[in-house]
């Protein structure tokens, strides 16, 4: 007769791996708030402010002027980040070529408004 399988032991992360639940609630409470002057809450996440930086310099630009200005910038979220800024008014674009179609993006008086240095 074959002897049942024995069960398997959950195996845990090493305690120095751990951190302690009031050591967590201390990191959390500890935490400065956020400052809406040092902080400015913009629409999308990473790449935003280097795209706007990149038409205040230089004007309008084309998608593949951005590609070509930040490298390690994917085309989708290139593109994603064109797309929120636009919805939130500070993009417009702009179709110069029907055949194929091309686009140019340009920063709205709000835009510019915002970030004038």
């Amino acid at each position: 007769m074959i002897p049942p399988p024995m069960p398997r032991r959950r195996t845990q992360r090493p305690s120095h791996t751990r951190v302690p639940r009031i050591a967590a609630r201390l990191i959390a409470t500890t935490r400065k708030p956020r400052n809406a002057a040092t902080e400015p809450t913009l629409p999308g996440r990473r790449w935003t402010l280097l795209l706007i930086r990149d038409l205040l310099r230089s004007g309008p630009r084309r998608f593949q002027d951005f590609l070509a200005a930040q490298p390690g910038l994917a085309p989708t979220v290139l593109s994603a980040r064109l797309k929120v800024m636009e919805e939130h008014g500070l993009v417009t674009r702009r179709g110069y070529s029907t055949h194929p179609p091309r686009d140019e993006y340009l920063l709205t008086e709000k835009a510019g408004s915002c970030f004038q240095w």
